[in-house]
């Protein structure tokens, strides 16, 4: 039960933060004041990354060990997200233009 929600965690968190519009000021002014931080407020695998040591120590362990493994797998589980997301969009939009000219 642990690891599935450590999955959604990391995926949900990473997609907030990177995404949302909610954090959307808060990562603009983040761009302009400091441009290293507000790169990896952009970026699915940076804040996947940081999204996983976040859950991974409150979740699984205390364990430093522990923890850095999971801000890896935060990492690898946004990058995977973000990929199957962008395919899933892809695949929904190319079937609805296809559609589209049948109908012409």
């Amino acid at each position: 039960m642990n690891l599935l929600l450590f999955i959604g965690s990391v995926i949900g968190m990473t997609n907030i933060v990177v995404d949302s519009t909610i954090i959307a000021p808060i990562r603009n002014w983040t761009k302009t004041k400091c441009p290293k931080l507000g790169e990896l407020m952009t970026c699915h695998q940076c804040s996947g990354f940081w999204c996983g040591l976040i859950c991974g120590w409150i979740s699984i362990s205390n364990n430093v060990t522990t923890i850095f493994v999971c801000g890896c797998a935060g990492s690898f589980l946004a990058t995977i997200n973000l990929i199957l997301t962008d395919l899933l969009i892809s695949k929904t939009e190319y079937v609805l233009n296809n559609e589209e000219k049948d109908s012409e």
